[in-house]
């Protein structure tokens, strides 16, 4: 399997660290569904941004071009790039790894935050995409999406997009799970990396569990002072899990 996916080739992590999942599904005999956006094409977006991507590619992973512009004007999602995205735009810079796209194919010049943002929402509504398209096709089944935190926490990552999906449809909501959370995960990328302890699971005490974010605002036109403000807030997720 190993082999046959060209994990090496295409993903940082070690393979080792998701053997056992791989195992068992087999022992039980689930099937796997593969998620993630095809690494090439992911690569060009981070270089090229959408126009670069031949448009029955880019159709394959945004299936709701509506639906996908539309979410990125909600004010719940600028509050998430704000406190999520940017943060880690920023770290990548830091890190110098901006030179490199996930694929890690070398750049020319260092990414830019609109090409980092476009790959890191592609991600999200392909992973989105393809579990909603499963989903339509099996009435009934159950699908149980194992990915990395960043694009859970807050709502705006893949459980938002595939809400927004399955609405339209009359398809059962998808609930979000985070297990074992840190204190890093629920905080900006970077912000709280010189705080001991700050990536261990021992204290869900400390863990952000809400994102406020304003719903909309009313302005005076004669002095441009604000009238009224509505907040709403963003969960991190719906369930949070310590073993």
């Amino acid at each position: 399997m190993r082999f046959m996916v060209q994990w090496d080739k295409r993903w940082t992590w070690s393979f080792e660290n998701y053997q056992s999942i791989f195992e068992t599904a087999k022992q039980l005999r689930i099937p796997l569904l593969a998620l993630n956006v095809d690494s090439e094409d992911l690569s060009i977006v981070e270089k090229e941004g959408y126009p670069g991507l031949a448009k029955e590619r880019l159709r394959k992973y945004i299936k709701d071009p509506r639906g996908f512009s539309e979410f990125a004007l909600e004010p719940d999602f600028q509050s998430y790039v704000d406190y999520v995205i940017q943060p880690s735009y920023e770290l990548h810079q830091r890190m110098g790894l901006l030179r490199y796209t996930m694929a890690g194919e070398r750049m020319e010049e260092e990414m830019t935050f609109r090409r980092f943002l476009s790959g890191r929402i592609l991600w999200d509504e392909g992973m989105a995409s393809g579990a909603f398209s499963w989903c339509a096709k099996n009435p009934g089944g159950l699908l149980i999406g194992l990915v990395g935190a960043d694009h859970v926490k807050f709502k705006n990552g893949i459980p938002g997009r595939f809400s927004r999906m399955a609405s339209k449809e009359n398809l059962l909501d998808c609930k979000s799970v985070v297990i074992n959370p840190t204190l890093i995960d629920s905080r900006p990328s970077g912000s709280v990396a010189s705080i001991p302890t700050s990536d261990l699971a021992e204290y869900p005490e400390r863990i952000t569990l809400q994102l406020r974010y304003v719903k909309s605002s009313s302005v005076n036109p004669e002095t441009g002072l604000a009238l009224e403000r509505r907040e709403g807030v963003l969960p991190f997720s719906d369930y949070v899990v310590l073993t």
